[in-house]
């Protein structure tokens, strides 16, 4: 055996043997970070001692996964670098906004809100980058899919959400610009995930943990909100913090593994096949929220917003036309294909 092929083969098991070792310590650390979460629930402590622990918690996860991305060095990094930048805006705004709380500040909006509404258009920057670069040139049904999901969602968002705020007379007009972002980014985080959710691609380790970690920050966003338009106070929960610690240690996961340098690697080009059950589901479900809408709106006694539910019902309308425009393209494209073959013969052409 030459020396040039003994010192390749020792290079590769050296690298091998450091992957492992560096996978060892870095789920390890993160598998500490989860007992630490569930002390965190468990565990009574002093508030200043419960919100620390909160912020280790968060900004370990996301420093493990700047050193994934580091690490595994992927030739498509931008994306990961926003989404981790995103968590990392993020965790800043929860330090920001302790020592808000320690110093019991009055004023709304506050430093940390600039924080954190920074960190929706950061993260969903970087996952729409990991998206794109999962398929070459457009991808019109993934993108309507999309559309489709985050339009019923949002006439919920207007109906429930941001028109309680706009009529609330305790808040001042930055007060209420500042507080309806926070569903708007929810919202604007939903279609990223739809749209991540819809692209072509391998559906990796990675690709799993990134959307586990984009799920359990949504969920949690989502019951904040709600918990605020319930109770007028912007006062979290223990479980509410779970979800938003759930979605560190995942994004940290997902930026360790070793398949994170595929995750924006281009899918195989292929023709548009039929929606799956669920995402077919997904689709019925977003038709569905205006009518739902309108429906718990009445039941509530609200005042129904007719606008709103009406513009929302009609564009979801157009939407799905586009959609079915699609895939009866889809359909007639394969008929001339499947022609084509039928009047061919498999062995002389």
């Amino acid at each position: 055996m030459s020396g040039t092929t003994q010192s390749i083969r020792t290079g590769r098991w050296f690298g091998i043997a450091n992957l492992a070792w560096y996978l060892r310590i870095s789920y390890g650390f993160l598998g500490v970070l989860s007992l630490a979460v569930v002390f965190y629930v468990l565990v009574p402590l002093p508030a200043d001692l419960h919100s620390g622990l909160y912020q280790v918690i968060a900004t370990a996860a996301v420093i493990i996964g700047f050193l994934g991305l580091r690490w595994h060095q992927p030739a498509r990094r931008r994306g990961w670098f926003l989404v981790l930048t995103g968590y990392a805006v993020w965790a800043a705004g929860d330090l920001v906004w302790a020592i808000e709380s320690h110093l019991k500040l009055d004023a709304y909006p506050v430093p940390s809100d600039g924080f954190y509404l920074s960190a929706y258009l950061a993260l969903g920057a970087g996952v729409l980058i990991l998206v794109r670069t999962r398929r070459e040139g457009r991808d019109p049904a993934a993108l309507l899919d999309a559309a489709i999901i985050t339009s019923g969602a949002g006439v919920l968002v207007v109906v429930f959400l941001i028109a309680p705020l706009m009529q609330d007379s305790g808040l001042t007009l930055a007060g209420k610009i500042a507080s309806s972002a926070y569903p708007l980014g929810d919202l604007f985080l939903l279609g990223v995930l739809a749209r991540i959710y819809a692209a072509p691609g391998a559906r990796t380790t990675a690709y799993r943990l990134l959307t586990a970690s984009l799920v359990f920050t949504l969920l949690a966003d989502a019951a904040w909100n709600v918990a605020v338009g319930v109770t007028g106070e912007a006062i979290s929960s223990d479980w509410i913090d779970v979800g938003w610690l759930a979605g560190y240690l995942l994004i940290g996961a997902a930026a360790c593994a070793p398949s994170m340098t595929t995750l924006a690697e281009p899918a195989p080009s292929r023709t548009e096949a039929a929606p799956s059950g669920r995402r077919l589901a997904a689709l019925g479900f977003g038709l569905a929220l205006p009518g739902f809408a309108l429906l718990l709106d009445g039941a509530t006694g609200g005042g129904v917003l007719w606008p709103v539910i009406g513009i929302g019902s009609l564009l979801l309308s157009v939407l799905v036309l586009m959609r079915m425009i699609g895939l009866l393209h889809v359909v007639q494209v394969q008929a001339v294909r499947l022609a084509a073959l039928a009047r061919s013969d498999a062995l002389t052409g």
